[in-house]
This record gives structure tokens, C-alpha cells and sequence, in this order.
């Protein structure tokens, strides 16, 4: 099988391997589509949470499951299932806390065990039973099911945010987790939605999203009263800060209403400073939650 292996930092390469033999009680899945997560990039160009090299990556999989060990009832050959990154152990305290997105013991599909860049993947039993799988609906394309676990972390996101209908949401970034935040947070029937990035090529992208307004700024320090201006300057419900910038994460908390929950969602690189300041009291006496979320549960993928 050919699969794109990250050897070092900064060095990927396409190689040949042998295909993999089914694992005990495990199966082979044919991987039909693989998504490039932003989360990727920093491992090929920093080396984040890449156990060891040479690691082959990519974690929004989906594909069809072609063997299976005859011991396994779960599922069966010619299933399409689609794959999220974490496995947890289900025995720790935060996954005996419903927190299995942050299990002590996890095994991280690309970065510890073999990932999805590739053209067939083994599935272990821990991966089976435990592991964030689901079945593809019949109406979904294999390239369709893969963005699940991406829509995964952002159904995480908004869980924490207590979204629900009739909140104003700001957005941070406009990636495509950014434009997918959009998506969810009007299905969620968000009353007003605002997207800011300094990009204004990649905002002009995030038109084809439902947003309501699409601001552009160069200037991080001058987008907090842009957007207050389109919610009355009572700050917004719900903000996400859905980039990798400490700057735009401090200003995010200044977007912040009464009650507000904010969601600093990017991750910072592992070489770079990740320390953020702000007021104890704009927080305090709005009685605001800042916090964050990683990665997704097998059910927020499901969903």
C-alpha cells in the first residue's frame, strides 16, 4: 500500500508498504477519504503530540471495512464507518466523568497508533469497542462522512457553550472550523452570528457560510468594538475563538455579555508562548466562563 509518512519535522513522503494484517479481534479498512485537520500541520511542522517518527497520520477518516477477524460481531465486512481521533481507556476519572475526549491513557489515531494517510488501516479491538466508530448513513459520500469528526469537536464546542436558540454567537476565524461553527450554530438557531478575521480573501470565502455579518480587521485591538456594535455593545452569548492567536483569545473575552461562555479553540504550538491576560473583573462581574475544548466523544461524532 502507498501511504504519506512524516519522518521528521517538516518532512513528509510518500512510500510503499506492505498492507497490514488484521489484528487480533480487529479488522482492515480501505480508507476512501482522509481530511488534512489544521491540527496536522502542527504536527508535521512542529512534531505536537507525535509520539515518534516515522508517524503516518490523518484522523478524519472514513472508509469500509474490507476484513474482519472472525471473532468480531460489532461490525462486518463491507460496512463504511467513519473515525474520530481519540480512544479512550473508559476507566480514568475524566472518562468516568463523561470527559473521554481527555482520557489519561489515549491512544491519539495518527500520532500514536497509524492514521488515515494511507490506503488501508489496521483497526485494533481497543479501536472496535472503545474507539470513536461509527456507521456511515447510506446518504452520505465517503468525503461527506469524513468531515464527522471535524463537526465532532465544533458539536463539543458548542456543548460547552450551551448553545441554543435565540443567542447571539461571535466567531473568530475563518477556517473551515470557523465556517462550520456557522453551520451548527444556526442549525442550534442562533438569533445573530458574526465572523471576524483579518484575512479578508478567506471572510470573502466565509460568505458562502450563514452568517450575518462578516467583519474584516487587520487590527486585532479594533475588532471588539466592530462587533459590539452589531449586538448594542450588550456583548454576545456565545464567543469562539476559533484560530491560533493569544491576541485574538484576549480580545475574544472583551466580546464577551453578561452570562457569556467563551471558547478559546484553537490550540497555541508548543514552541510559541500560549499565556493570555485579562481583566479578573470584566470577567468576574459579568459572571463570563472562559474555557476551552479539545477534540470530540465518540457520541459528538455520532451526532
Amino acid at each position: 500500500m502507498l501511504a504519506a509518512v512524516l519522518d521528521n519535522i517538516k518532512e513528509i513522503n510518500v512510500r510503499e508498504f506492505q498492507n497490514p494484517t488484521i489484528p487480533t479481534s480487529g479488522a482492515i479498512l480501505k480508507v476512501h477519504s482522509c481530511g488534512i485537520c489544521s491540527s496536522d500541520l502542527k504536527f508535521i511542522n512542529h512534531g505536537d503530540r507525535v509520539k515518534e517518527f516515522p508517524a503516518i497520520l490523518g484522523h478524519e477518516i472514513a472508509g469500509e471495512i474490507i476484513e474482519i477477524d472472525k471473532n468480531t460481531s460489532d461490525f462486518n465486512v463491507g460496512d463504511r464507518v467513519a473515525l474520530a481521533a481519540e480512544i479512550p481507556c473508559k476507566k480514568c476519572r475524566p472518562c468516568l466523568n463523561d470527559l473521554e475526549n481527555l482520557c489519561d491513557n489515549v491512544l491519539s489515531i495518527g500520532t500514536t497508533i497509524q492514521g488515515g494517510f494511507s490506503e488501508f488501516m489496521p483497526l485494533s479491538k481497543d479501536l472496535l469497542v472503545r474507539g470513536p466508530i461509527n456507521l456511515i448513513p447510506q446518504n452520505l459520500t465517503y468525503n461527506q462522512a469524513s468531515l464527522a469528526e471535524t463537526l465532532g469537536c465544533v458539536i463539543n464546542a458548542m456543548d460547552f457553550c450551551r448553545m441554543k436558540s435565540g443567542k447571539t454567537v461571535a466567531i473568530i476565524g475563518a477556517g473551515y472550523m470557523g465556517c462550520l461553527m456557522i453551520n451548527v450554530a444556526r442549525l442550534l438557531g442562533a438569533k445573530k452570528i458574526v465572523m471576524i478575521d483579518k484575512d479578508a480573501k478567506r471572510l470573502k470565502r466565509a460568505e458562502a457560510f450563514s452568517a450575518d455579518i462578516y467583519l474584516s480587521t487587520k487590527d486585532l485591538n479594533s475588532f471588539v468594538q466592530l462587533a459590539l456594535n452589531e449586538v448594542d455593545n450588550e456583548g454576545f452569548d456565545a464567543v469562539f475563538a476559533a484560530c491560533s492567536n493569544t491576541e485574538a483569545f484576549k480580545q475574544s473575552i472583551l466580546l464577551g455579555g453578561k452570562g457569556a461562555y467563551i471558547n478559546l479553540f484553537g490550540g497555541i504550538n508548543k514552541n510559541e508562548n500560549d499565556l493570555v491576560s485579562f481583566s479578573s473583573n470584566f470577567v468576574h462581574y459579568r459572571q463570563i466562563t472562559v474555557g476551552g475544548t479539545f477534540s470530540s466523544t465518540k457520541n459528538n461524532h455520532k451526532t
